[in-house]
């Protein structure tokens, strides 16, 4: 009797799952095209609860208003990405990337640096880097081939110093992605609202603008409040550079570069190299050293 019993419940259960089977093929098949928000609000589909007779229409209004700020931050964004390659271009293929590393004899510390004479081996950086001192350092430009050089100051008033290569400098000119050539009969292209560019410690790149052809002393301002700035920008993760005012012959850019990043080269997509950055003041507000104020220092330096 009870195989019985268990033979029909077996039956059934088969008979009731062949019923499921069944009954899902032929639920109706999903619409494969996505639609989007606005259209089903538009078309009734949705209906936005309340007595206001004209809220679909306000909704409609605000999908429509985020799709054109979509819309314009992707054409910023590309915009921004085709500066960015022509600047890339000229700092690569066509001038010559004049970055350098610089590095402590022991190699415990490390700054950037910038090539102004690849004939010669002359190079720059800012006095705010961790090897701004005096003394013998390691000089790596971008073909890897480093020699010694004798790291002084070179103007206080305009935060540089000076790398003098050593007696093992054996020239890198000729070495395909290193600068040649000097500057002096560059046009002149650091006007307000001209792109400027540099590449970062992480090897991406930042795009910025020059603000002003004149950094303005705020010796006046109260040294706390100074302090005070400084401090919150360090709270947030953004380290600016430890001297921030008196550059004289400073040029400023609205460019989010580090602190750390400072003495590297700064290029313009039109121009190629036109300065080095000294000094992170703030946080996008970035000095520059033109590189025709850097050369004329060079020139009177003995």
């Amino acid at each position: 009797m009870s195989r019985l019993f268990s033979g029909i419940a077996l039956a059934l259960l088969l008979m009731f799952r062949a019923d499921l089977v069944g009954a899902e093929t032929e639920l109706p098949q999903a619409n494969s095209q996505p639609t989007s928000l606005r259209a089903m609000v538009a078309s009734g589909q949705i209906k936005v609860a309340g007595s206001d007779p004209h809220a679909e229409e306000r909704l409609i209004e605000t999908l429509d208003r985020r799709e054109r700020v979509r819309e314009a931050e992707v054409e910023i964004f590309r915009r921004t990405e085709a500066i960015l390659s022509q600047i890339k271009r000229r700092a690569y293929s066509e001038e010559g990337n004049r970055l350098v590393r610089i590095e402590s004899i022991d190699g415990k510390v490390s700054a950037r640096g910038t090539l102004i004479d690849p004939g010669k081996g002359i190079a720059v950086t800012s006095l705010d880097g961790p090897c701004s001192g005096r003394g013998k350092v390691r000089v790596i430009p971008p073909n890897g081939r480093g020699y010694t050089a004798t790291l002084r100051p070179l103007s206080e008033a305009h935060h540089l110093a000076i790398l003098e290569p050593g007696d093992d400098f054996k020239g890198i000119a000729e070495d395909g992605g290193v600068a040649s050539g000097n500057s002096s009969d560059r046009p002149a292209s650091l006007v307000p609202g001209a792109f400027v560019g540099a590449e970062t410690r992480e090897g991406a790149w930042v795009l910025g603008s020059v603000t002003s052809l004149h950094h303005s002393d705020e010796s006046g301002i109260d040294p706390m409040v100074r302090n005070s700035v400084s401090a919150h920008w360090e709270r947030s993760g953004i380290p600016v550079s430890a001297r921030r005012t008196g550059f004289e012959g400073g040029v400023v850019c609205d460019l989010p570069i580090a602190a750390e990043d400072c003495g590297s080269p700064l290029y313009t997509s039109h121009a190629g190299f036109v300065g080095v950055i000294v000094s992170r003041t703030d946080r996008h507000e970035a000095i520059l050293m033109p590189v025709q104020l850097i050369e004329n220092l060079l020139d009177s330096t003995p």
